[in-house]
């Protein structure tokens, strides 16, 4: 039956496996047996530890390497840019405090690595007995909770340079996935919720600098897969080089 044959598959009860294992290494064929076990626990490969095979469940996109590259690169470009734009971050908390009282800085809660919740820091656009904590309701255009220095600085993506220093503490990155609030767990499945946490979440990002329809996550969720999957230090340098013309058209992501 198999003298024509590449590729033999098995689909049989449990106790036949090891029979037909030894079976197909006497054949001179691609020999593979269906394993209800292993679609339960969702083997992606198979590995070695010592002088015995292991069953891939999870591969982290980054390792310990491109983490401390990717961090170190974060360290270097914050410091840089908070001593830089110093001039311009004091001349923004001088205009939001003259326009209207209330804290300089607006503090939300956003989802980071690991699933740990973490206060993501903006400048304040909005009046202060107006803010929307929790982020339930999105900002739209002539939001009337939108100040006037608010309503410049969102729309040069201003309001974001205070996650400097969420990057500055090891809260964000750079360049990674964008942070959601809690509830936005609900828009997605368990297992690409795991794999875009495994990383801290980015000032900017691949879906942030692409054409995409606003609240699409199907968009987002393609975008955010890809660079999980092919992260690399070029990759990071390419999204915060298309950031500028990004942010001048008017694609800035909230």
């Amino acid at each position: 039956l198999v003298a024509r044959a590449d590729r033999v598959l098995i689909a049989c009860p449990d106790d036949r496996i090891v029979a037909w294992s030894h079976v197909l290494k006497c054949m001179a064929v691609d020999g593979e047996i269906l394993a209800s076990d292993v679609d339960r626990i969702g083997m992606i490969g198979v590995g070695r530890h010592a002088d015995r095979r292991t069953l891939v469940v999870s591969a982290g996109p980054l390792h310990l390497r491109d983490r401390l590259l990717k961090r170190m690169f974060d360290l270097a470009l914050t410091l840089a840019a908070l001593i830089m734009l110093s001039p311009l971050l004091l001349a923004i908390a001088i205009a939001i405090r003259l326009e209207s009282p209330g804290p300089i800085l607006f503090r939300q809660q956003r989802i980071g690595r690991d699933n740990t919740l973490f206060m993501m820091l903006k400048f304040r656009s909005m009046y202060q007995d107006r803010c929307d904590a929790t982020a339930s309701v999105l900002t739209g255009r002539s939001d009337s909770r939108v100040t006037r220095v608010g309503n410049f600085i969102r729309r040069n993506s201003l309001d974001e340079l205070p996650q400097l220093i969420n990057v500055l503490r090891g809260e964000m990155s750079i360049v990674g996935p964008r942070p959601f609030p809690a509830y936005h767990n609900q828009c997605f499945d368990t297992a690409f919720q795991a794999l875009r946490t495994s990383v801290p979440p980015g000032l900017t990002g691949l879906w942030r600098v692409t054409d995409r329809s606003d609240g699409d996550l199907a968009v987002q969720k393609r975008q955010d897969s890809f660079y999980m999957h092919n992260w690399s230090f070029w990759l990071d340098f390419y999204v915060l080089l298309q950031t500028v013309p990004a942010v001048l058209h008017g694609r800035g992501a909230k």
